[in-house]
């Protein structure tokens, strides 16, 4: 298979300490255009009571070549995951299933680092972003009723509670690869035929894919660009997920320092001069920074599954949570996907909104490296947000059926 190569760039200002040694922050500017999809942290895009640091778009979904359309508020914008993923409870519009190679309909049960599954059918939607060109995609209608689930999909989620779907737009172009095209007892497909689930193999078209990368130009990456926070918190931020990457004026990099990436999408990096962590990722599925124990970061007295970040020199500050204004990765699909994000109630979901609102004390794993700027964790304490109640972490980066998910602290 040809390889196929995506890229994601983070354009995230330092809301913290930039008057202690590093560097001032770029000024928030994105040029408008057809490629710019409006990004909210719990702002315009978020249902209403959304858990803190909750990054959301909308996505207009579509019945396949018809006009029959809807457009999707309060979907997580997710680059620890692959494909786009709706609540069945939210489709308005009839979406045909995606025929299996046994005969039935293919269906999917995802496994995410917080330990939540999503099952359901594949069905074929053609999505807009912001204002590209429609795209036929294979997406996952998310149905705890669908068929029979099989044992290997225990308790999927069956409401929209926390979100109405997720965006994944991670650094692979379908959600498996050839993994699952080669081999039914994958773990991740199925063919449903009503009261009988059976493992199947999936063709890579078939899979659920990335909706970026079939762009017909601006499908080489994305752009994720927020403003600055205060030291005290926001309630909320709005910024945008620029589509493409170099293919128009208003998504140059510039100065970007690249992160290579393993087979996974994962690359190695440290903290506070600790061991090195392989196994690394960018996420915006969650919504804290997660690191895997050990680690030279003090735990939290009243919360343990947090870390304290003590006040650094602005020496080792950069090298903490390293993870900032220019951030590139490849992307290749090929092998085996591992979805490690998410996000919602007190438990990872969604890979990494790093600090942006109600500023963190604590944080749990690395989320990626910049050549300049540095992400901090919110430094609230304890681990709470405001009005006392205790800090939700999320995380919905896609965990490994074989149980090496992303390690929760």
């Amino acid at each position: 298979m040809r390889s196929i190569r995506l890229a994601l760039v983070a354009a995230l200002p330092c809301a913290l300490g930039c008057g202690d040694g590093s560097p001032a922050p770029l000024p928030f500017h994105v040029a408008e255009g057809d490629n710019v999809l409006s990004l909210s942290v719990n702002g315009v895009h978020c249902a209403k009571g959304s858990y803190l640091n909750k990054p959301c778009v909308s996505v207009t979904v579509c019945a396949p070549g018809t006009a029959d359309c809807q457009t999707i508020d309060d979907v997580l914008l997710d680059t620890g995951s692959f494909g786009l993923r709706v609540f069945k409870q939210v489709l308005t519009v009839s979406l045909p299933n995606v025929s299996s190679s046994g005969g039935g309909s293919l269906a999917e049960c995802v496994h995410f680092a917080d330990g939540t599954a999503d099952w359901g059918p594949v069905a074929t939607a053609d999505v807009v972003l912001a204002k590209e060109p429609a795209v036929r995609v294979p997406i996952q209608v998310i149905d705890a009723t669908f068929g029979a689930v099989p044992p290997s999909c225990p308790d999927p989620e069956t409401e929209p509670t926390v979100l109405n779907g997720i965006l994944g737009v991670g650094v692979f172009v379908e959600d498996c690869g050839v993994a699952c095209a080669a081999d039914p007892r994958n773990g991740t497909y199925y063919s449903s035929n009503g009261s009988t689930t059976s493992g199947a193999v999936a063709a890579v078209t078939s899979q659920v894919q990335n909706p970026v990368a079939l762009l017909p130009v601006d499908n080489n990456g994305i752009i994720v660009a927020l403003p600055a926070v205060d030291a005290a918190g926001a309630p909320a931020v709005e910024g945008a997920v620029v589509l493409g990457i170099g293919t128009r004026a208003n998504n140059r990099p510039g100065p970007a320092a690249t992160l290579a990436l393993d087979g996974s999408g994962d690359f190695t990096t440290t903290v506070s001069g600790g061991a090195a962590l392989p196994g690394s990722f960018v996420d915006t599925g969650s919504n804290g920074l997660f690191f895997a124990p050990p680690s030279p970061i003090p735990a939290c007295t009243d919360h343990p599954e947090w870390f304290w970040r003590r006040r650094l020199r602005p020496g080792r500050r950069r090298r903490l949570a390293e993870g900032g204004v220019r951030l590139g990765a490849p992307l290749l699909p090929g092998t085996h996907r591992v979805p490690r994000s998410r996000g919602p109630a007190l438990h990872p979901r969604h890979g990494s909104v790093r600090r942006l609102l109600g500023e963190a004390p604590c944080r749990r794993r690395l989320t990626g490296t910049s050549g300049s700027r540095t992400l901090r964790a919110p430094r609230r304490s304890p681990a709470r947000a405001p009005g006392g109640t205790p800090w939700p972490p999320r995380s919905r980066r896609r965990g490994s059926r074989s149980g090496t998910s992303a390690t929760r602290c």
